[in-house]
């Protein structure tokens, strides 16, 4: 039987090589088709056709040891493999892929590919770029946009398989093979081999027509073969490793360049709108750009996108185009719809260009037993994986937001990061926890490392945690860990981490690092009582620790410089905040008492001393005659104005309230200043504006004003003019002006 094969050179992801693609394989029907791609996937081709299997979704082959090791075969609707795969299926014809197995593949890298050391060489522009080859010697600079000019944005179906084919054949002869080492050379050759052996066992069977769909780049090197007896010493004694595949859920982000994906496209969005589009290209998609501006609050009347059209259309007759492409329909929504202003320029790109789809998978297709249980409580409690970041807050007084956060923080636990976050949200009461959520589709392969802890999404992860608390000797960490096994739903596994956190904290001697632990303490010792286990273990270690904090807080906060007083000082912020939260004034009491030692201590560092004197006089520890005393004390006119305004710092934490609420202090803050020598205010003004800077503008326009009003009529001798400047830099430091206004 005489055999006819025929070779189409395309482009991954190319919509113009898809369209051209499927009207070749119309007119001339083949009854096989070969596709460069993985052959441990061809039992996966049965599912394609199906409404369930929806692009982007990518074929997913790793090595089950060691699932790391895996290797992902995407396809968009606009995908030239894509495209002659569903036309095989709905035809009839036989599909199958050609490339070198994965199975080989993986071992090969273990081996180096038999190559010794990677040897780095010049890789020739040609090799690394044959797009940009191309371009340059049609006199253009950019290939991905000349190539989408030239072949993808086309609105014709004419083959230009030959004219790519020729094109592809000068490149190869006159760059050679493909790969910048010998490692990457030697994979291109065992690659071509395999997929010149498997063509030539497809033409010795039943079959009468052959169409190969490979990259462009390799076409040459198919059709023009070397004897079978040359790729057959070429492929001798290959390697191998078990493989297992899968479809995963793909998105068109992930196809993009900006993704890290080698074979990626600048615009998958837009090449999607391509494809599908019939002969209103140009009016759909800026329709489309103008739904979007609505949503993001811009106007976009229909005169608008009318206008918007013309101008594209016009742009393409100017520069000899048959049809508006993505720069012109960029510029005609710059000009027409956001009348020159381009910050949207980015939301557009983000959402249209490049685009966000999430493609499905059906449930019937061979997977872990962990990612079937996981889809399955996904449905089940109505979190639907989506590409888009979104945030969610979750009231864990409800059955359903408890379900949902359960899910995530297993997740969590499992290392398979849906969801970041998880922790309460300040300001909206005890029981709430904000999450950001993101499908990633390099998640499968954390779930399928994650299977082997079990089958299910509670057994795994429970084994998980049992594991790492077992491993896991860092404080930090195992009350992180600790907090998800609360919020996971695992009291039962609370005992073993209460010994863990015992045995870690023994060992902790910084005070900084005794600090740290203590707010996640105080939230399992606090909010414990809402998933119903026993907070008794964590107020005892939160007691203990509290305890060494307060008894290595005062030599800790000798002769600190100004950064470690400012981290010592947030330290005790966090202190005192969660032992606000238990709010237990037994607990509290002696740490109070802690404070005003701390504050009395003159040679205590500054900044520590002022956030004391703060912390006291909230908790109404101190009075504000008292505190007044001790500001007073802070800036009189013997202390150094540099740990004067340290201890400032302190005081203030970023609220001048304060300042605002008690006339006193005010007044001792604007007597210090104007008391200030001319040098001694210039060293200190870099502190000041510091300081001041952290208060909401708000606040320092209100010290601002009420200044101004307690300064009454000029001082006799006052030069209202030469003072000018002085006034200005003042009103500046106080958020009174901005530097763009003129002076008074």
């Amino acid at each position: 039987m005489s055999v006819e094969t025929r070779y189409f050179g395309v482009r991954h992801h190319g919509p113009g090589s898809a369209r051209s693609l499927r009207a070749a394989f119309e007119s001339w029907r083949p009854s096989l088709v070969l596709i460069e791609g993985p052959p441990d996937a061809n039992g996966l081709l049965e599912w394609v056709g199906e409404a369930s299997l929806r692009p982007p979704v990518a074929l997913m082959v790793y090595d089950p040891a060691r699932p790391r090791r895996a290797a992902f075969y995407p396809f968009a609707v606009f995908s030239p493999e894509w495209v002659a795969m569903l036309w095989a299926r709905q035809h009839g014809a036989e599909v199958r892929f050609m490339d070198l197995p994965l199975h080989h593949q993986i071992a090969l890298d273990e081996k180096g590919w038999g190559v010794e050391g990677e040897d780095l060489e010049e890789l020739t522009p040609e090799a690394a770029d044959p797009l940009t080859a191309l371009a340059r010697a049609a006199g253009e600079r950019d290939g991905e946009r000349w190539w989408g000019r030239l072949v993808e944005e086309r609105r014709g179906v004419d083959s230009a398989f030959e004219a790519i084919l020729e094109a592809m054949t000068a490149l190869r002869a006159e760059a050679g093979p493909a790969g910048a080492t010998p490692r990457q050379r030697r994979r291109e050759e065992l690659r071509e081999a395999f997929m010149r052996k498997t063509i030539r066992a497809a033409e010795r069977g039943d079959t009468e027509r052959v169409a190969v769909v490979a990259g462009a780049w390799h076409v040459p090197m198919l059709r023009d073969r070397p004897s079978a007896a040359e790729d057959q010493r070429t492929l001798r004694g290959l390697p191998r490793r078990k493989t297992a595949s899968t479809w995963v859920p793909w998105t068109h982000g992930r196809l993009s360049i900006a993704s890290g994906y080698g074979a990626g496209v600048l615009s998958p969005g837009w090449y999607h709108h391509l494809f599908v589009s019939r002969d209103d290209v140009a009016e759909g998609w800026l329709t489309q750009v103008a739904r979007l501006l609505r949503e993001e609050g811009f106007e976009a009347p229909p005169s608008s996108i009318i206008d918007a059209v013309r101008l594209a259309e016009a742009l393409a007759a100017l520069r000899s185009r048959s049809a508006p492409g993505l720069k012109e329909l960029e510029e005609a929504t710059l000009a027409a719809l956001l009348h020159g202003r381009r910050e949207k320029l980015d939301v557009i790109a983000r959402q249209l260009v490049v685009g966000e789809v999430l493609g499905e998978v059906p449930a019937s297709v061979p997977e872990v037993p962990l990612a079937a249980d996981l889809r399955q409580l996904q449905k089940r409690v109505r979190l639907p994986p989506k590409p888009e970041p979104k945030e969610i807050v979750l009231d864990l007084r409800e059955e359903a937001a408890r379900a949902k956060s359960q899910l995530l923080h297993r997740l969590t636990l499992l290392n398979i990061p849906w969801g970041k976050g998880g922790h309460r949200v300040e300001g909206r009461g005890s029981f709430k926890e904000s999450w950001i959520l993101a499908w990633d589709p390099d998640l499968a392969v954390r779930v399928v490392e994650a299977a082997r802890w079990g089958t299910t999404v509670e057994a795994a992860s429970r084994d998980r945690a049992r594991a790492r608390l077992r491993e896991q000797d860092d404080l930090p960490a195992l009350l992180e860990g600790t907090e998800r096994l609360l919020w996971a739903g695992y009291p039962d596994l609370l005992g073993l981490a209460l010994r863990r956190l015992d045995a870690a904290a023994a060992g902790v001697e910084d005070v900084t690092r005794v600090a740290d632990a203590v707010p996640a303490l105080a939230r399992l010792a606090r909010y414990g009582d809402a998933r119903e286990t026993d907070r008794e273990g964590f107020q005892r270690l939160l007691d203990g620790l509290v305890a060494r904090f307060r008894a290595g807080l005062l030599p800790a906060s000798l002769g600190l410089g100004a950064e470690k007083d400012e981290a010592l000082a947030d330290r005790i912020d966090a202190v005192d905040r969660a032992l606000r939260l238990l709010d237990d004034g037994a607990r509290r009491r002696p740490w109070l008492e802690t404070l005003s030692a701390l504050v009395a201590r003159e040679e205590a560092a500054p900044m520590c001393r002022g956030r004391g004197a703060r912390r006291l006089l909230e908790a109404g520890a101190a009075t504000r005659r008292e505190t007044s005393g001790r500001l007073a004390r802070a800036l009189a006119r013997g202390a150094e104005p540099s740990t004067a305004a340290r201890w400032l710092e302190g005081f203030l934490g970023g609220s001048a309230l304060l300042l605002l609420h008690d006339e006193a202090l005010l007044g001792l803050l604007d007597g210090w200043l104007a008391d200030l020598s001319d040098e001694a205010f210039l060293d200190v003004l870099p502190l000041l504006r510091r300081t001041f800077s952290t208060l909401p503008a708000a606040e320092r326009k209100r010290i601002g004003s009420r200044l101004a009003g307690r300064t009454g009529a000029a001082a006799p001798g006052l030069d209202p003019e030469g003072a000018a400047d002085g006034i200005h830099a003042a009103a500046r430091l106080l958020g009174l002006t901005t530097g763009s206004e003129e002076r008074p």
